[in-house]
């Protein structure tokens, strides 16, 4: 899942999202310089932008959430991984909650198919 991540100071990034809940998520981004590194400053502000789709007749739902650091910390490969608080609008909190319930769902069907009996 592609994220484009706005920063107070103007900076922004593509990442991929790694982790998403109601209250956070965390992102992937790839091949960053040391000077975009440290405009990952805890506490700064940001813009999220990203598409989940979440009925399959239906386009992708754009959500557009203000969000803070928690965290960015670089991780092998020259990857660096993003911790942000999000606070979405009552919307797109009752949105999120669905896709995830929907791919816990899926998860759980993958692993444990009806008719198996266990």
């Amino acid at each position: 899942l592609s994220i484009r991540i706005h920063i107070e100071d103007g900076d922004q990034f593509e990442g991929i999202v790694h982790d998403l809940s109601n209250d956070g998520i965390s992102i992937l981004i790839n091949d960053l310089s040391p000077a975009h590194r440290d405009s990952l400053r805890p506490g700064s502000s940001t813009r999220l932008l990203f598409a989940l789709q979440l009925n399959p007749i239906e386009p992708h739902h754009i959500f557009n959430l203000p969000g803070k650091i928690i965290y960015a910390n670089p991780i092998e490969d020259n990857k660096t991984l993003i911790g942000l608080q999000i606070f979405p609008v009552l919307e797109d909190q009752a949105l999120l909650r669905r896709y995830i319930f929907d791919r816990q769902t899926e998860i759980f069907q993958t692993v444990n198919p009806p008719g198996r009996g266990d």
